[in-house]
């Protein structure tokens, strides 16, 4: 995980990264971010830079996301970097929205 600095004065906002999706062999983006942040486009960026690196360094293929099907705000993040919605799958002790992207796909998009 990295974390996510405000430009204008170097004020910790959040966190993005790679991880090991649990129980699962895939690799998962994961982010949090303070609210104050929230809508500005922070999310989208940090992790568009997040699956280059994912992607581009480490070859990992694919790349996944799971989120709660009430967090709206996460799944137009997903979307807005090409993560396609792949099935609702049970994570972390709770029915999960499961997004998902190849690498090929992702190499095609850039």
């Amino acid at each position: 995980m990295w974390a996510v600095e405000r430009r204008d004065n170097g004020a910790l906002i959040g966190r993005c990264g790679l991880k090991p999706l649990e129980n699962s062999g895939l690799v998962e983006i994961s982010y949090r971010f303070d609210t104050a942040a929230w809508g500005k486009g922070i999310a989208t960026e940090a992790a568009r830079k997040v699956l280059d690196f994912g992607f581009g360094t480490f070859e990992f293929d694919p790349i996944v996301a799971v989120t709660h099907p009430k967090n709206v705000g996460s799944q137009k993040v997903m979307k807005n970097i090409g993560l396609k919605p792949d099935r609702t799958k049970f994570q972390y002790g709770l029915e999960q929205n499961f997004y998902s992207l190849r690498r090929a796909d992702y190499l095609i998009s850039r």
